[in-house]
């Protein structure tokens, strides 16, 4: 039997987990970007509320990752016995507690608070999403993998709301959003047939999220828009890192292949995020892709010890 540390690890797919502060740090520097002229929060405020969109993202996507667990545990059980639940690592009442402290803590007082109230808003929606995922995932599969997509996309959106709510009229925060959620939902596709050597062509979908949202969009925004080159930027990485992923487990992969696959192209995000970060104004930016330079690093690591999916 696994230790209690390891068997939680698994149960929150470590290596995956770490790319989810990305999402709304990269939203806080496009929002950074986009606000121009208009005066950006001090740095005092955005010391305060950087960490806490990020750890209500991760928070948030822990709980989802145990709410899925729990929901699938039938399946679990004959289908991947090896997992936290089924096999008995993790009592059903402990992983129930953690999803409820995961998924409220956000909601605390002292925490939501301290964020704006359009951030709260955002967090909602986002815990919404995520419970009406794992519940409808198996009886409208095509509505499961765009909301699995939403998930991220709101994610990116939550890091907006908590330090420039104002510049959610942008179109590049929006493209931004699409363009998250239609990369994951196609990873999601993906994942789907993890399982079995599927058609090469469902492959190759993860491909048109960051080319047609990011890079298209980035060029068409990249002369009237700061936010347009990073959008550029995130959708050349994206086309690099998952094409190479793609390359490397091939069109009609075994499942032992293209499970790990399954996890470079998430980490995909990463690079994806560390292009927003780097191109938002100096030291923020910077200091923000460093951040996420050092998980992308200890999500490879655990990679080799925890699977993504």
């Amino acid at each position: 039997m696994a230790s209690s540390r390891q068997a939680f690890l698994r149960l929150v797919r470590a290596p995956n987990l770490l790319s989810v502060p990305g999402d709304p740090l990269g939203g806080v520097c496009l929002a950074l970007l986009a606000s121009g002229a208009a005066a950006p929060p001090a740095a005092a405020a955005l010391l305060r509320m950087l960490p806490l969109a990020a750890l209500a993202a991760v928070a948030a996507y822990a709980a989802g990752l145990i709410d899925n667990d729990l929901v699938d545990l039938p399946e679990d059980r004959q289908l991947r016995p090896e997992r936290p639940l089924p096999s008995g690592d993790i009592s059903i009442r402990t992983a129930a507690i953690w999803r409820a402290a995961f998924l409220l803590l956000p909601l605390l007082p002292g925490f939501a608070g301290l964020l704006p109230p359009v951030w709260l808003g955002v967090y909602l929606l986002l815990a919404a999403t995520i419970l009406a995922y794992n519940r409808l995932k198996n009886i409208f599969p095509r509505c499961g993998y765009f909301l699995m997509g939403l998930c991220r996309g709101l994610s990116l959106l939550a890091g907006v709301a908590a330090v420039a709510p104002d510049t959610m009229r942008d179109p590049a925060i929006w493209l931004a959003v699409a363009g998250w959620t239609s990369y994951i939902a196609a990873v999601t596709l993906f994942a789907a047939f993890e399982n079995e050597r599927s058609p090469g062509w469902r492959r190759y979908l993860v491909l048109l999220a960051p080319i047609a949202m990011f890079v298209g969009g980035g060029l068409l925004l990249r002369w009237r828009n700061p936010a347009g080159l990073p959008l550029l930027l995130a959708g050349l990485a994206g086309l690099f890192f998952a094409g190479y992923a793609l390359y490397r487990c091939g069109s009609f992969a075994p499942p032992a292949v293209a499970r790990p696959t399954v996890g470079r192209l998430i980490r995909t995000l990463f690079p994806m995020q560390l292009a927003l970060c780097l191109a938002a104004p100096y030291p923020a930016g910077w200091l923000i892709a460093v951040l996420l330079g050092c998980c992308w690093l200890a999500a490879v690591f655990l990679s080799r010890r925890y699977a993504a999916s």
